[in-house]
C-alpha cells in the first residue's frame, strides 16, 4: 500500500508538536517537576497578541506574534484540513490572514497570508487545497524553535452576516481621496435630509454594514459579474413602461473598506453617471450563494433622491429687491449639503462702483447668513447680489431717505362760482355774482325767476296790519317768494273789489 509523501510530513510534525506539549506522567515526590514540558524551554518569552483572535468568515484577520528567536509559525493543523507554515524572525511579526482565500484553489500563498511588519519566508501549505472559504471553527496557532514551543494561541472564525445599509452625504468640494477610515468619513459627512435627499453634484455615500466581505470584495467585484456580490443603483421614478436608468457599484468614484471589517463605503458623484436632478434611485446590495459566503440570498437597501441645487435669499420687504441699510444681515435657505461654502458679493458698475464680498457656510439646518456693511452707500442706490458658484443674481437697494409729512389742515373757503350755504336759525342767502343756484332749507325751495342777482328776502308784517314798516317801504305788503312788486298791487286790488261786492 502506498502513501502520499505529504501525509508522512504531517505525521512527523504532529508527533513533534505533541511531544512538545506532553506532561510527564510522573507523580509527586518522584523528584521531577509536574509543569508542562513547553514551559521548560523559552515559551514564556514568546506570545500571540491577543492570544485568541476573532473574525467573521471571509474577512481578513490580523495576527501579531512575538518570539525571542527565529522559528516556525504554524497556522491551523491537519485536524481542520488547513495548515500553513512559515518561517518568522526574532521579535514581532504582524500578519494578515485572508480567511476567504486561505488554502483555496486559484490563489497564491502570498494572497493567503502576508506580513505587514517583520517578515515571513518559506511559506508552505501542508494540506490539500479547499474549494470554499475557511469554515467557522477554532483553529490553533503556535511558533516552535528546535522542537520547543515559543508561543501558542488560536483564532476563531465566526459566521458572517449582511446587516443593513445606511447613507451619508457630503459637499461636492469634499476631498474624498483623503477619506480612508470610518472616523474620517463620519467627520466629513452628514445624514441625508428629507428621505434620502442630496443636492445634485454633491456626494452620496453608501455604507454597507456587512461582515465577511473584506477578504473578497473590491470595487471591481461590485458590478454585474458572477462573483455573487452586487451593488446596484436603479431609478425608481422613470415612468410607466420606461427603461429605468441604472448603474453599478464598480462605477463609483471611491471604494473604502471599513477598517473594522464591517463592510465598505462607496462614494457616488451625483453629478455623474447620467443622474438627472429630480430623480430617485433604489440602492441595493446583494450577496448570493455564488459568493460562497452564504447559502441564501441576502439583500439590504436604501434610497437616493437627487434634488436640484436651490438657493433662496430672503427678502426683507415687498418686491424682489433686498433692501439694506447700514450693517445688514443677508440670509436664506438652500438645498445644498451642510458645510458647503457660498460666495456672495454686492456689486454695481455705476459711479462710484461697488464690490463687497463674503463667504458663508451652509449650516446644519440648511440655512446661511452673513453681514455686509452698506454704511457708505447713498440712500436709494441700486445694485445686485451675485452668487457666482450658483450663477445667480438678486436685486438689492439701499433704503431711501425718510421724509417727514405734516398732516394737512382742512380749511373751507366758499367757492366763488357756487351757491351759498343756508342755516336753519335764520334764512341767509348769499348768491354768487355769476351763478344762479337753488337753495333748499327746511324743505322750502327758493329760486329767483328773473335770473337777476337781486337777493330774495322774506318778512312778516307788523301786527298783521297795514301800517308802514320801520323802513318806510310798502306798508301792509308782505313779499312772497316768487312774486314781484306789480303782482303784489294786483292782488290788493282784487281783494278790494271782492269786499265791495259783498256789501
Amino acid at each position: 500500500m502506498s502513501a502520499r509523501p505529504p501525509q508522512y510530513r504531517v505525521v512527523t510534525v504532529v508527533v513533534v508538536l505533541l511531544a512538545a506539549s506532553v506532561v510527564p506522567a510522573v507523580g509527586p515526590g518522584a523528584g521531577v517537576t509536574t509543569a508542562p514540558l513547553a514551559r521548560a524551554g523559552t515559551a514564556a518569552d514568546g506570545s500571540f497578541t491577543p492570544s485568541v483572535v476573532y473574525e467573521e468568515r471571509g474577512d481578513v484577520m490580523n495576527i501579531t506574534v512575538t518570539t525571542p528567536k527565529a522559528g516556525t509559525l504554524n497556522i491551523g493543523s491537519p485536524e481542520e484540513n488547513f495548515w500553513l507554515q512559515a518561517n518568522v524572525g526574532k521579535g514581532t511579526t504582524k500578519l494578515r490572514l485572508n480567511t476567504f482565500k486561505a488554502g483555496r484553489e486559484g490563489y497564491g500563498l502570498g494572497e493567503m497570508v502576508s506580513a505587514t511588519e517583520g517578515s515571513i519566508s518559506n511559506l508552505e501549505l501542508q494540506t490539500e487545497r479547499i474549494d470554499a472559504p475557511l469554515e467557522p471553527a477554532k483553529y490553533p496557532m503556535n511558533v516552535t524553535a528546535n522542537g520547543q514551543e515559543q508561543a501558542i494561541g488560536a483564532f476563531v472564525i465566526e459566521d458572517r452576516a449582511t446587516n443593513d445599509m445606511d447613507a451619508r452625504i457630503a459637499p461636492g468640494s469634499t476631498g474624498i481621496s483623503e477619506l480612508d477610515s470610518p472616523a474620517g468619513i463620519a467627520d466629513a459627512t452628514v445624514p441625508p435630509w428629507n428621505n434620502g435627499s442630496v443636492a445634485a453634484e454633491d456626494w452620496f455615500v453608501v455604507h454597507v454594514n456587512a461582515t465577511g466581505l473584506s477578504g473578497m470584495v473590491t470595487r471591481e467585484r461590485l458590478g454585474p459579474g458572477d462573483d455573487g456580490v452586487h451593488l446596484k443603483f436603479t431609478q425608481s421614478d422613470s415612468g410607466m413602461n420606461a427603461n429605468a436608468h441604472q448603474f453599478w457599484g464598480d462605477e463609483v468614484e471611491r471604494f473604502v473598506r471599513d477598517g473594522a471589517g464591517d463592510g465598505f463605503y462607496a462614494f457616488v458623484d451625483t453629478g455623474e453617471h447620467g443622474i438627472e436632478p429630480g430623480s430617485t434611485y433604489n440602492v441595493t446590495f446583494t450577496v448570493t450563494p455564488e459568493s460562497e459566503l452564504t447559502d441564501r440570498k441576502e439583500t439590504v437597501s436604501t434610497r437616493m433622491r437627487v434634488v436640484p441645487r436651490r438657493l433662496h435669499v430672503n427678502r426683507n420687504g415687498p418686491g424682489e429687491a433686498v433692501v439694506v441699510e447700514g450693517r445688514t444681515e443677508i440670509n436664506g435657505t438652500t438645498s445644498f449639503t451642510p458645510g458647503t461654502t457660498i460666495n456672495i458679493s454686492a456689486r454695481d458698475d455705476d459711479l462710484p462702483p461697488i464690490l463687497l464680498s463674503e463667504t458663508v457656510t451652509v449650516e446644519d439646518d440648511r440655512t446661511f447668513a452673513t453681514t455686509f456693511d452698506f454704511s457708505d452707500l447713498e440712500p436709494g442706490r441700486k445694485f445686485e447680489f451675485r452668487l457666482p458658484d450658483q450663477e445667480a443674481t438678486v436685486a438689492g437697494m439701499v433704503a431711501p431717505e425718510e421724509t417727514t409729512t405734516t398732516p394737512n389742515q382742512t380749511t373751507t373757503t366758499p367757492n366763488k362760482t357756487t351757491a351759498t350755504k343756508t342755516t336753519t336759525a335764520k334764512t341767509t342767502t348769499t348768491t354768487a355774482t355769476t351763478t344762479t343756484v337753488a337753495t333748499t332749507t327746511a324743505g322750502l325751495t327758493q329760486a329767483p325767476l328773473d335770473g337777476t342777482a337781486k337777493p330774495l328776502t322774506q318778512q312778516a308784517s307788523k301786527n298783521g296790519s297795514g301800517d308802514d314798516d320801520e323802513s318806510g317801504g310798502n306798508s301792509g305788503l308782505v313779499p312772497v317768494p316768487g312774486f314781484d312788486g306789480v303782482a303784489g298791487v294786483a292782488a290788493v286790488l282784487a281783494a278790494a273789489l271782492l269786499a265791495a261786492r259783498r256789501r
